[in-house]
């Protein structure tokens, strides 16, 4: 839980540790190296020993130099591999770089973690730049005219004298049209990149200059094919079971005070059942279950039966936060702050409540359900697509027997020129040649329909607000269905034991049958969170949304046209649910434009 920083001819502007601090603690000066391309700067460094004082024991000190910012879910086995002296507690950084002396950039494939990393090569003069399998983790990069620097967050970057805080047109029109970010290498700031997940970058600063473009970020990671891997249902499910069952346990050890994030579904339960029975097993009496949720006070989204159902099997102790439409409005500019770029769910401000709650009882690490429903086909469009299903991909109320809790916009209902309408003329034109997003290929067979959104659509954007949310309450978030030895085993079954029947994850179902009760396993229908939301604009927050989306317009003349905005925001409680979650795009982007005084 560490910002880091890294810039070559250019150094750490001022003020910009305290951008970071609820980050957790780091080295107060930068570590400052020579090379042709200039000064090289690494803040929250390695505290490696020059080479004149080289351990022996450690012969990686000296040349290598790393900052790291995550969790090393496997740190045992990593110190074995770089046979690490007896009784030697090596920091995360420290361990990298004995990896890496060793490795080179192949030690990442040896490494089970949510990690973003730079090293530095002060006898070759490289930097090495890379990211875990699935972004979990930000790593950011800011190319200027004459400098590089790469960063945890975006607005480490911002004081940079050199920069000029400008938008990307095309990004900001893609989170506008369709609510994407993430999915691209491109952020909502020009000249800012984010470093993607399962890729680096390696810079040989004896012969790159500045003022040249970045080499390509190369992959250290692919996914398998999908049915790569073949096998017995009844085999696949004990496979299942003891893979995730590893994935939580190795997260639930993480040090700190811990808890979980228990909706009452499927996927969070599941969790649940698991470290309930480990626990039971390995005679824990001090190591309680602690659960949190974040409540709306509405039975169809809060499904308290369900909750009672686990809680009552697990024997887990639960704690309550609420959140209502009024909390979306106050929470914003703290979101926008911490997110760096504008998002698209006014519900974002439950899981804020929720780690507000987690950080007033002292609560270091928790873990999460996230992930599993990319991985076995959980979403309503996911399976409509798989199916074939020619009808519009709408979300489904709670009688829906599956998951409609997608965060995409159904931008494929709009078409023609009044899609755009709500632009301001130039942006309008801008838009009309916007790349396509197709959120559910329905080319793809299912296996690689969740190959496919492993990197593309919602999880990329959950995995950032997941790190940028508890980051801001001093809390690390884990995400044990996103361990890549379950990605990899999910993936590589393809379109196996996903949908059967009625059945959504019924590899999941299966593999928890004996462990949840009957009506947790039984697949249910879901409130989707863009109808809570729908409920909140047309309710008490519908004001505070009317006045915003009118003061954004008015500031952005350039972006938007005033008069269609102001007249599809005149009556929220009248509105449909893509107007209401087009106007909290409008809102969400216009503070994000002010907050971070960017210019177009």
């Amino acid at each position: 839980m560490r910002g880091i920083w890294v810039s070559v001819a250019a150094e750490p502007p001022e003020g910009m540790p305290r951008a970071v601090e609820h980050r957790g603690a780091v080295s107060s000066d930068p570590r400052v190296f020579e090379s042709p391309a200039g000064s090289v700067h690494l803040w929250q460094c390695a505290q490696a020993a020059p080479p004149e004082t080289a351990d022996s024991g450690r012969p990686w000190r000296g040349r290598f130099h790393a900052v790291f910012d995550g969790c090393l879910y496997n740190r045992e086995e990593l110190a074995r591999l770089v046979e690490a002296p007896r009784g030697a507690a090596l920091e995360d950084s420290e361990l990298i770089t004995a990896l890496f002396s060793r490795w080179g950039p192949e030690c990442l494939t040896r490494v089970n973690g949510a990690f973003a990393l730079v090293v530095w090569d002060d006898v070759e003069k490289r930097l090495f730049a890379a990211r875990d399998r699935y972004g979990l983790k930000p790593l950011y990069i800011y190319k200027g005219p004459k400098t590089l620097a790469f960063a945890s967050e975006i607005k480490q970057f911002l004081p940079m004298r050199e920069m000029a805080i400008r938008l990307n047109a095309r990004a900001g029109l893609e989170f506008l049209v369709a609510g994407l970010t993430d999915h691209s290498e491109e952020t909502l700031f020009q000249d800012v990149l984010r470093v993607p997940g399962s890729t680096y970058l390696q810079i040989d600063l004896r012969q790159w200059r500045c003022t040249e473009s970045l080499p390509a970020f190369r992959k250290w990671y692919e996914l398998p094919e999908p049915g790569s891997l073949r096998m017995e249902e009844s085999e696949a499910v004990e496979r299942f079971r003891h893979l995730l069952l590893e994935a939580v346990w190795v997260r639930w050890k993480q040090p700190g005070p811990r808890g979980l994030c228990l909706s009452g579904g499927l996927d969070s339960s599941a969790i649940a059942a698991l470290l309930a029975a480990d626990l039971e097993r390995s005679g824990s009496a001090t190591d309680r279950l602690v659960t949190f949720k974040a409540y709306f006070d509405d039975p169809q989204y809060d499904e308290p039966h369900l909750l009672k159902a686990v809680l009552e099997s697990t024997g887990a102790t639960h704690h309550q936060s609420h959140c209502h439409g009024e909390d979306a409005i106050e929470v914003i500019d703290a979101l926008v702050w911490h997110m760096d770029e504008p998002f698209g769910r006014a519900s974002l401000a439950a899981q804020w409540r929720l780690f507000e709650q987690a950080e007033e009882m002292g609560i270091r690490s928790t873990l999460d359900g996230q992930g599993s429903d990319e991985l076995l086909a959980g979403y309503m469009s996911m399976v409509r697509a798989h199916r074939g299903d020619p009808r519009q991909q709408q979300e489904a109320g709670a009688g829906a027997a599956l998951s409609s809790r997608s965060s995409l916009p159904l931008v494929e209902r709009l078409g023609g020129q009044e899609r755009f309408s709500w632009l301001a003329a130039d942006m309008r034109e801008q838009a009309a040649h916007l790349p396509s997003f197709e959120a559910n290929p329905r080319s793809f067979s299912l296996g690689e329909l969740c190959r496919y959104r492993v990197f593309h659509g919602d999880l990329p954007m959950m995995m950032r607000h997941n790190d940028r949310i508890g980051m801001a309450h001093g809390v690390e978030t884990h995400v044990p269905f996103m361990d890549h030895h379950v990605v990899d085993f999910c993936i590589g079954l393809g379109s196996a034991y996903k949908i059967v029947g009625d059945e959504t994850k019924y590899l999941l179902r299966r593999a928890m049958q004996h462990l949840l009760p009957p009506v947790i396993i039984k697949p249910y229908g879901k409130g989707s969170y863009s109808s809570l939301e729908e409920g909140w604009f047309r309710g008490e927050a519908g004001k505070a949304l009317k006045d915003g989306v009118s003061r954004v317009v008015r500031e952005r003349p350039e972006l938007f046209d005033a008069r269609a905005v102001e007249a599809m925001a005149r009556e929220p409680g009248q509105a449909d649910k893509e107007t209401l979650m087009l106007l909290w795009r409008v809102l969400c982007f216009g503070l994000w434009m002010r907050k971070f005084k960017v210019s177009t």
